[in-house]
């Protein structure tokens, strides 16, 4: 039952953090959406908007390992 909870955490998680990395790609505004204040542009700060990338990478990755442990595929 503790896995099943941890994995749709994880499902949910991840896919607000893949929603952001994509629409941040088309639109070149990529922001965090823990924090609001932290949003960088693809032209006018550059370093900014790959953080962010990065970031929203980071977390997208670590809630697909996540969910991929609850539903035991693997074990860490």
């Amino acid at each position: 039952m503790r896995d099943t909870i941890i994995g749709f955490a994880a499902l949910f998680g991840s896919a607000i953090f893949a929603w952001h990395l994509i629409a941040g790609w088309k639109s070149g505004d990529m922001d965090v959406p823990v924090t609001s204040f932290v949003r960088g542009h693809r032209v006018r700060s550059p370093a900014l908007f790959w953080f962010c990338a990065l970031y929203n990478l980071l977390f997208l990755v670590g809630g697909v390992f996540i969910l991929g442990n609850s539903l035991g595929l693997y074990s860490l």
